[in-house]
């Protein structure tokens, strides 16, 4: 999927709202006649239509509907004018939210986006189209460890030619990212840091270029926040920087960082990628360790209702795919019991449906 340009994204954005909402619109017509001009070429028609939709029925699907063509059009601050009321109407909808986080990243406005994302993740942690959104253009806040006031007369230093990360293919282990020899002083790792940073930073190297010096910083420069700038780096070259993800080096990358270092605000941004690495390489068993971590970690009053239950949903799924079938109904029990008014806990009424009439 293209991000640069605007029509491609925005396009989609537009095809897959007749998938999500059709059978829920009160005047489904609209939105078809919309659609079906948009394709045909004729976007001021197809955004009179939904305009005129709006006014008569002021559903969520249509306001996206019209903001993803404004933003197909190029006419950004309109998109951003309209999604503002509809948010007034529908303040936790994940999906205008989004949309309007992505108009405001073609607007130039990151800022907002993020803050934008931010919230949807908060409503709902794995949205994989906020994570990844923010993942692209959110840069981490994170405090360089320098020894001193750095002089600004000082050159990095110049690696020398011979120095090699080593080979980065097969599985990255528990243990890719230590250094096998002893790291240096804190004041050298920053002075190394900065010298590996500066020789990819602006330039146009090869990937495995990138690839190579985001690792070695992060294995020989670990008590610097250089390290966990070049992991966030590293998971993003991963994910979208080739044109086939390597999921398992981000994964790899992702539970390192998390482990290794206290960063709050990369973690709304790298676990909705980390759980979403999971299920697609099928690693359930991380996912399930992962699950049990939180809810031994974390108080379930402190959980809002949706939140807990679609964690617990998630890790019913897992449960599932490794075999364990009556655990997951134990699961899908507890969600029913405590949370039956959610979206989760209609979701298992449904699972548990044909277990009752099997009585």
């Amino acid at each position: 999927m293209k991000v640069k340009n605007g029509g491609s994204i925005f396009g989609t954005v537009s095809l897959l709202i007749l998938l999500f909402w059709k059978t829920l619109l009160a005047s489904p017509d609209v939105l078809q006649k919309g659609l079906s001009l948009e394709k045909a070429g004729n976007q001021q028609e197809a955004l009179k239509t939904y305009q005129e939709g709006l006014s008569k029925n002021p559903e969520p699907c249509l306001y996206v509907a019209a903001g993803a063509l404004l933003g197909k059009m190029g006419k950004f601050q309109e998109g951003i004018d309209l999604l503002s009321q509809a948010l007034k109407k529908f303040p936790r909808e994940t999906k205008i939210l989004n949309l309007k986080g992505l108009l405001h990243s073609r607007n130039g406005e990151t800022k907002q986006a993020c803050e934008l994302w931010q919230s949807v993740l908060k409503i709902d942690p794995s949205n994989k189209n906020a994570g990844e959104w923010m993942a692209r253009n959110q840069k981490p806040s994170l405090k360089i460890v320098s020894p001193g006031p750095e002089n600004p007369t000082d050159k990095p230093e110049k690696l020398e030619d011979g120095e090699e990360t080593g080979s980065l293919s097969g599985e990255w282990g528990p243990d890719f990212f230590n250094s096998t020899e002893p790291v240096n002083k804190l004041e050298e790792q920053v002075k190394l840091g900065k010298a590996l940073i500066a020789e990819v930073v602006g330039k146009k190297v090869p990937l495995e270029k990138l690839e190579k010096t985001y690792v070695k910083v992060m294995r020989l420069c670990p008590d610097t926040g250089y390290a966990p700038l070049c992991g966030y780096k590293l998971v993003n070259l991963e994910i979208y920087g080739k044109i086939e993800s390597d999921k398992m080096k981000a994964m790899a990358a992702i539970e390192h960082i998390t482990s290794r270092y206290n960063i709050p605000e990369l973690g709304p941004v790298l676990i909705p990628i980390l759980l979403s690495c999971y299920e697609d390489t099928g690693n359930y068993r991380k996912e399930i360790a992962f699950f049990e971590a939180v809810f031994t970690r974390t108080s379930e009053a402190t959980f809002p209702p949706e939140l807990w239950a679609q964690y617990k949903y998630r890790y019913g799924q897992a449960l599932e795919k490794t075999g364990e079938a009556p655990k997951a109904g134990n699961v899908y029990q507890e969600i029913l019991t405590k949370a039956p008014n959610t979206y989760y806990g209609e979701m298992v009424q449904d699972l548990l449906i044909p277990e009752k009439d099997k009585e």
